[in-house]
């Protein structure tokens, strides 16, 4: 395990422990996230994944492990772009770092041309692939066939190859645990933004180990306590909200400075809450059509550009804040098409903060993130 990675990790989690408000049940939480990023030890049926725009339902439904590889820090990513060319984005960097700490299978969806580059390369070094390809425009018609067929195609690889088979009543079973999981993630932002029930910092915490969870049942169960717990936070005096490109642990910056400043974090958007939206599965043995349900509500809420500006229900969320911040990951230039627009639709400030993992802009993010809540305050109070 890369050695300053490991003490980035253990710092997060010293934190958290130090957490003058937290659940009862956090060493939970904090022992799922050990175990995925300290302490992995690979088992047979476990396969990286490098987007959450491959259905999590189906690759549970065959009984494999996602091992979701989702990037997050620049120390475990390091000394690994002399192996790509100099345009690849840092997200894809520190996801193949998180793998290269345990080899295994791997799924790669090319959501755009820097992990159409991974996945070359893993084919280079002899790594067994799985390719995804997603549509680069959405026009509702030929794009969703092609999402569909990709899935497909997809199923039809793994049943081959780990000699299986995707059946009706596995499919229901891995979509009622995982809908259960997001519907009391969902819950949980509810609280949070009614109360600020935890920090910003715990919750998100809380939310990003469920890409460290095996047992999803459990982890549910563990998230019910959480909710239930009879606690009420101090909130904050100014509610802001982030969008743009996912948040996933232990990438906490915007967190860890908010809550310096005094400002909770009450509304997220982007793929890592795609728990946001539940849907059903249609009442039927035939895995074809449930297959087609899965991809059509996977291409319709998660596969990018998901434009929030003609999204009226989050839209409406976040006119309800008192401000936005537009967060982009250097090189994710797809997650970027949707400010201007939402600039210009949103009756409330919006800040667009361009950062990478890197510590060195921290101060930089703070100024700026200060004058920003300062701002926010005054037209507030005003």
């Amino acid at each position: 395990m890369n050695t300053k990675y490991s003490e980035t990790i253990n710092a997060l989690i010293k934190k958290i422990r130090e957490e003058e408000n937290q659940p009862q049940n956090i060493e939970y939480f904090i022992d799922l996230v050990e175990k995925r990023h300290l302490n992995f030890k690979p088992s047979r049926n476990d396969i990286a994944i490098f987007s959450t725009m491959i259905p999590e339902e189906i690759i549970r439904a065959m009984d494999l492990n996602p091992v979701w590889c989702l990037g997050g820090s620049l120390d475990i990513g390091e000394n690994l772009s002399d192996y790509f060319p100099r345009d690849v984005d840092p997200v894809v960097l520190a996801s193949y770092g998180l793998f290269l700490q345990n080899k295994m299978p791997a799924i790669i969806a090319f959501q755009n041309d820097s992990y159409r580059k991974l996945s070359w390369l893993l084919h280079d070094n002899e790594h067994e692939v799985y390719e995804l390809d997603l549509p680069a425009i959405k026009d509702m018609t030929s794009s969703e066939m092609m999402y569909h067929d990709s899935i497909v195609s997809l199923i039809k690889n793994l049943e081959k190859n780990y000699k299986s088979r995707l059946v009706s009543y596995k499919i229901y079973k891995s979509h009622k645990d995982i809908i259960k999981a997001r519907r009391l993630m969902r819950q949980l932002l509810n609280i949070q933004a009614g109360n600020g029930l935890f920090s910003s910092f715990m919750t998100h915490f809380i939310l990003s180990s469920y890409y460290c969870a095996k047992d999803l049942t459990e982890y549910a169960r563990n998230l019910e306590l959480v909710i239930n717990e009879d606690k009420v936070g101090e909130g904050s005096a100014i509610s802001l909200g982030i969008v743009g490109s996912p948040l996933f642990f232990p990438n906490n910056k915007i967190f860890k400075i908010t809550q310096d400043l005094g400002v909770n974090i009450d509304f997220t958007y982007n793929e890592n809450n795609m728990f946001l939206n539940a849907y059903n599965l249609p009442d039927t043995d035939d895995s074809k059509q449930m297959i087609s349900a899965i991809t059509e509500y996977y291409y319709n809420y998660n596969l990018i550009p998901h434009n929030i500006t003609e999204d009226v229900y989050y839209k409406s969320k976040l006119n309800h804040l008192d401000g936005v911040i537009y967060h982009v990951l250097k090189g994710q230039i797809s997650y970027d098409y949707d400010y201007l627009k939402l600039e210009e639709s949103l009756d409330i400030p919006i800040i667009r903060l361009e950062t990478d993992y890197n510590k060195e802009d921290v101060e930089q993010m703070k100024i700026r993130l200060e004058a920003f809540v300062e701002m926010v305050s005054s037209l507030k109070a005003n």
